[in-house]
């Protein structure tokens, strides 16, 4: 919500808790949102090319096919030309709704096929 009202200042708070509790926590699944969310404040505050190297540190991880979809999403959304990125994540999404159809897969695949931009 907090990036759709392009409240950053305090998107920025929130991440950086985020990222302190999943850290503490020691959940793979938590600690990706949160560095997702990282990468995200970054590109909002005009810093693309730091949330680009942390999502190639991001993606450099093993990760399960949800969080590659969504990894290639993102980097496909801060970089609308990236096609390989808009592919990749087309198919991931594709295979995660046939095989669990949740509506986030579908809003994703909605907008990796509308183009992308944050």
């Amino acid at each position: 919500m907090l990036i759709k009202l392009r409240r950053i200042k305090d998107l920025v708070t929130v991440e950086k808790e985020a990222l302190e509790l999943a850290t503490a926590l020691g959940n793979p699944d938590l600690l990706f949102d949160a560095r997702a969310l990282e990468i995200r404040a970054l590109h909002l505050q005009g810093k693309t090319r730091e949330g680009l190297l942390q999502l190639d540190y991001l993606q450099r991880e093993p990760l399960h096919a949800e969080q590659q979809a969504e990894a290639n999403y993102l980097r496909y959304r801060m970089m609308p030309e990236d096609e390989n990125a808009r592919q990749t994540a087309v198919a991931l999404f594709q295979a995660l709704y046939t095989e669990k159809p949740q509506y986030l897969f579908k809003l994703r695949l909605e907008k990796l096929g509308k183009g992308g931009g944050m």
